[in-house]
């Protein structure tokens, strides 16, 4: 069977590319279709193995214009045409638009779906340059367009795979599809729990942080974050509106319960009271109460990893091979 993968773009490393080197493991000779590839930010994981890119990469002052350039996406993947390939899995993250690639009679378009676009359907997202007062009227024209693109791209896939209920649950309400749910794959390296402590802030809230007994390590190797969550009492995971929230299962792969907003896919992964502290209320207080709370609970480091097994990458390749057969 001939099979090729597509993702939006590849920057950092996050749980979108931990997918697609899945996916990569299970068709190593799938290549890998995407707007553009940015190797200097990869680190230690370099290269994805065959990538072809799309003529986006020849676009001035990449990547810095990467969330400008949105508009421009659906034509990225129109000018793929994978009508030769049996088996299309694509991989999408909410960035652009990747269903868009052109297909056969005969080719099966699959799409593991992160989110639906998040600045489409009013979530938060990372850059909030879209809101602008100078962008915002070209911002209401363009996300009328993309809002289509969006719909009429989203009902090629034979099959949508959501990564979490809530995922699926966006699929239905804005796609108007029904998905099947297979959780990412999460695979700690084999580290004994150390007695660390530390943690990854954003640089704008460190700077308001004064005479606190907060440490920024800014990015640290995949070794270290490992040993960091392993010898963390708690690990805080305060997203409004996470899609899965990889990390918060990560932590949970070391024994360290967590201690999470009740919202989005924390409420899939985060057992309360008995993996972690689920809290309502997105306020500093509801969040101190936790902390109190979580104080007074013995918990059970072997029950919070054998929950965080559910997450692991042999069940997530077993699961995606049942529904592509």
């Amino acid at each position: 069977m001939k099979v090729a993968l597509v993702h939006d773009y590849l920057k950092e490393i996050g749980g979108a590319e931990r997918v697609l080197m899945t996916l990569q493991e299970m068709f190593p000779e799938a290549p890998v279709y995407t707007a553009y590839k940015f190797p200097e930010f990869f680190g230690e994981f370099g290269e994805f193995g065959e990538i072809r890119e799309s003529w986006g990469k020849y676009l001035p002052f990449l990547p810095k214009l990467i969330s400008h350039y949105t508009i421009l996406s659906p034509l990225f993947f129109r000018s793929f045409d994978l009508s030769d390939y049996d088996l299309v899995i694509v991989s999408q993250t909410g960035g652009y638009f990747p269903n868009g690639v052109r297909i056969g009679s005969k080719t099966k378009l699959v799409t593991y779906c992160h989110t639906p676009p998040r600045f489409l359907y009013g979530y938060e997202t990372a850059t909030r340059e879209r809101n602008k007062w100078y962008w915002r009227p070209i911002s209401a024209i363009a996300n009328h367009i993309l809002l289509m693109v969006d719909f009429a791209f989203a009902q090629k896939p034979h099959l949508f795979i959501a990564n979490s209920k809530n995922i699926a649950e966006r699929i239905k309400k804005f796609y108007r599809r029904e998905s099947v749910v297979v959780y990412p794959p999460v695979s700690p390296p084999s580290i004994p729990p150390l007695n660390l402590s530390g943690g990854k802030y954003g640089e704008e809230i460190i700077r308001k942080l004064k005479n606190s007994n907060i440490e920024y390590l800014g990015e640290v190797t995949e070794e270290k974050k490992w040993e960091l969550m392993a010898g963390a009492k708690a690990f805080l995971c305060l997203s409004r509106d996470e899609d899965f929230g990889i990390s918060a299962v990560e932590a949970q792969m070391c024994g360290t319960p967590v201690i999470a907003f009740n919202g989005g896919g924390y409420r899939e992964t985060v057992i309360h009271n008995k993996t972690g502290i689920l809290f309502d209320g997105y306020n500093p207080k509801k969040l101190s109460d936790s902390i109190s709370k979580f104080e007074t609970i013995n918990w059970n480091k072997k029950e919070i990893i054998k929950h965080a097994q559910k997450f692991s990458k042999e069940n997530f390749i077993k699961q995606c091979r049942n529904y592509l057969k």
